[in-house]
């Protein structure tokens, strides 16, 4: 349940995107199949937060629900102590914060795995993402692995 249909349409559109590497279709709303474009050719919708790479900012995590970008480790992220790193997975928009590791490449394998082994999801529909180094979001470059002392981009 979203507030507005709007924030179902573009939370829809941000998740799929970030599942499937490229922007999406949006076929129905409120249960209701839209009808096929004239031409047959469906609009796909990029989404720009799905391609967000740049300081972490809550008001950029795509398809997240407008309560959970409040969340206490979700808006102090910034101020929160490193190494950290942030997962993510696209099926309801899902974020896993680790702070304060004893280092960079065991926040992200902690991240990571909190993550993929979330029992909300139990497993389904594919692994999570690597969404943020330090303060740097890495989202767009589809990681399902810690960098491995690869520097953030």
């Amino acid at each position: 349940m979203r507030p507005t249909v709007e924030d179902a349409e573009t939370a829809a559109l941000e998740q799929c995107e970030v599942f499937f590497g490229k922007p999406c279709i949006l076929l129905a709303v409120d249960e209701v199949v839209q009808p096929a474009p004239a031409n047959g050719d469906w609009p796909r919708r990029d989404m720009a937060r799905a391609r967000y790479a740049g300081n972490f900012d809550p008001a950029q995590i795509p398809g997240l629900r407008p309560v959970a970008r409040q969340r206490a480790d979700i808006a102090n992220y910034r101020s929160a102590p490193g190494p950290k790193a942030v997962a993510y997975h696209p099926g309801g928009g899902r974020v896993f914060i680790i702070s304060g590791a004893a280092s960079q490449s065991a926040a992200e394998e902690q991240a990571l795995k909190a993550c993929n082994n979330d029992p909300a999801r139990n497993g389904a529909d594919g692994s999570c993402f690597l969404y943020a180094v330090g303060d740097q979001v890495v989202l767009p470059r589809r990681l399902r692995e810690p960098l491995k002392n690869e520097p953030a981009r």
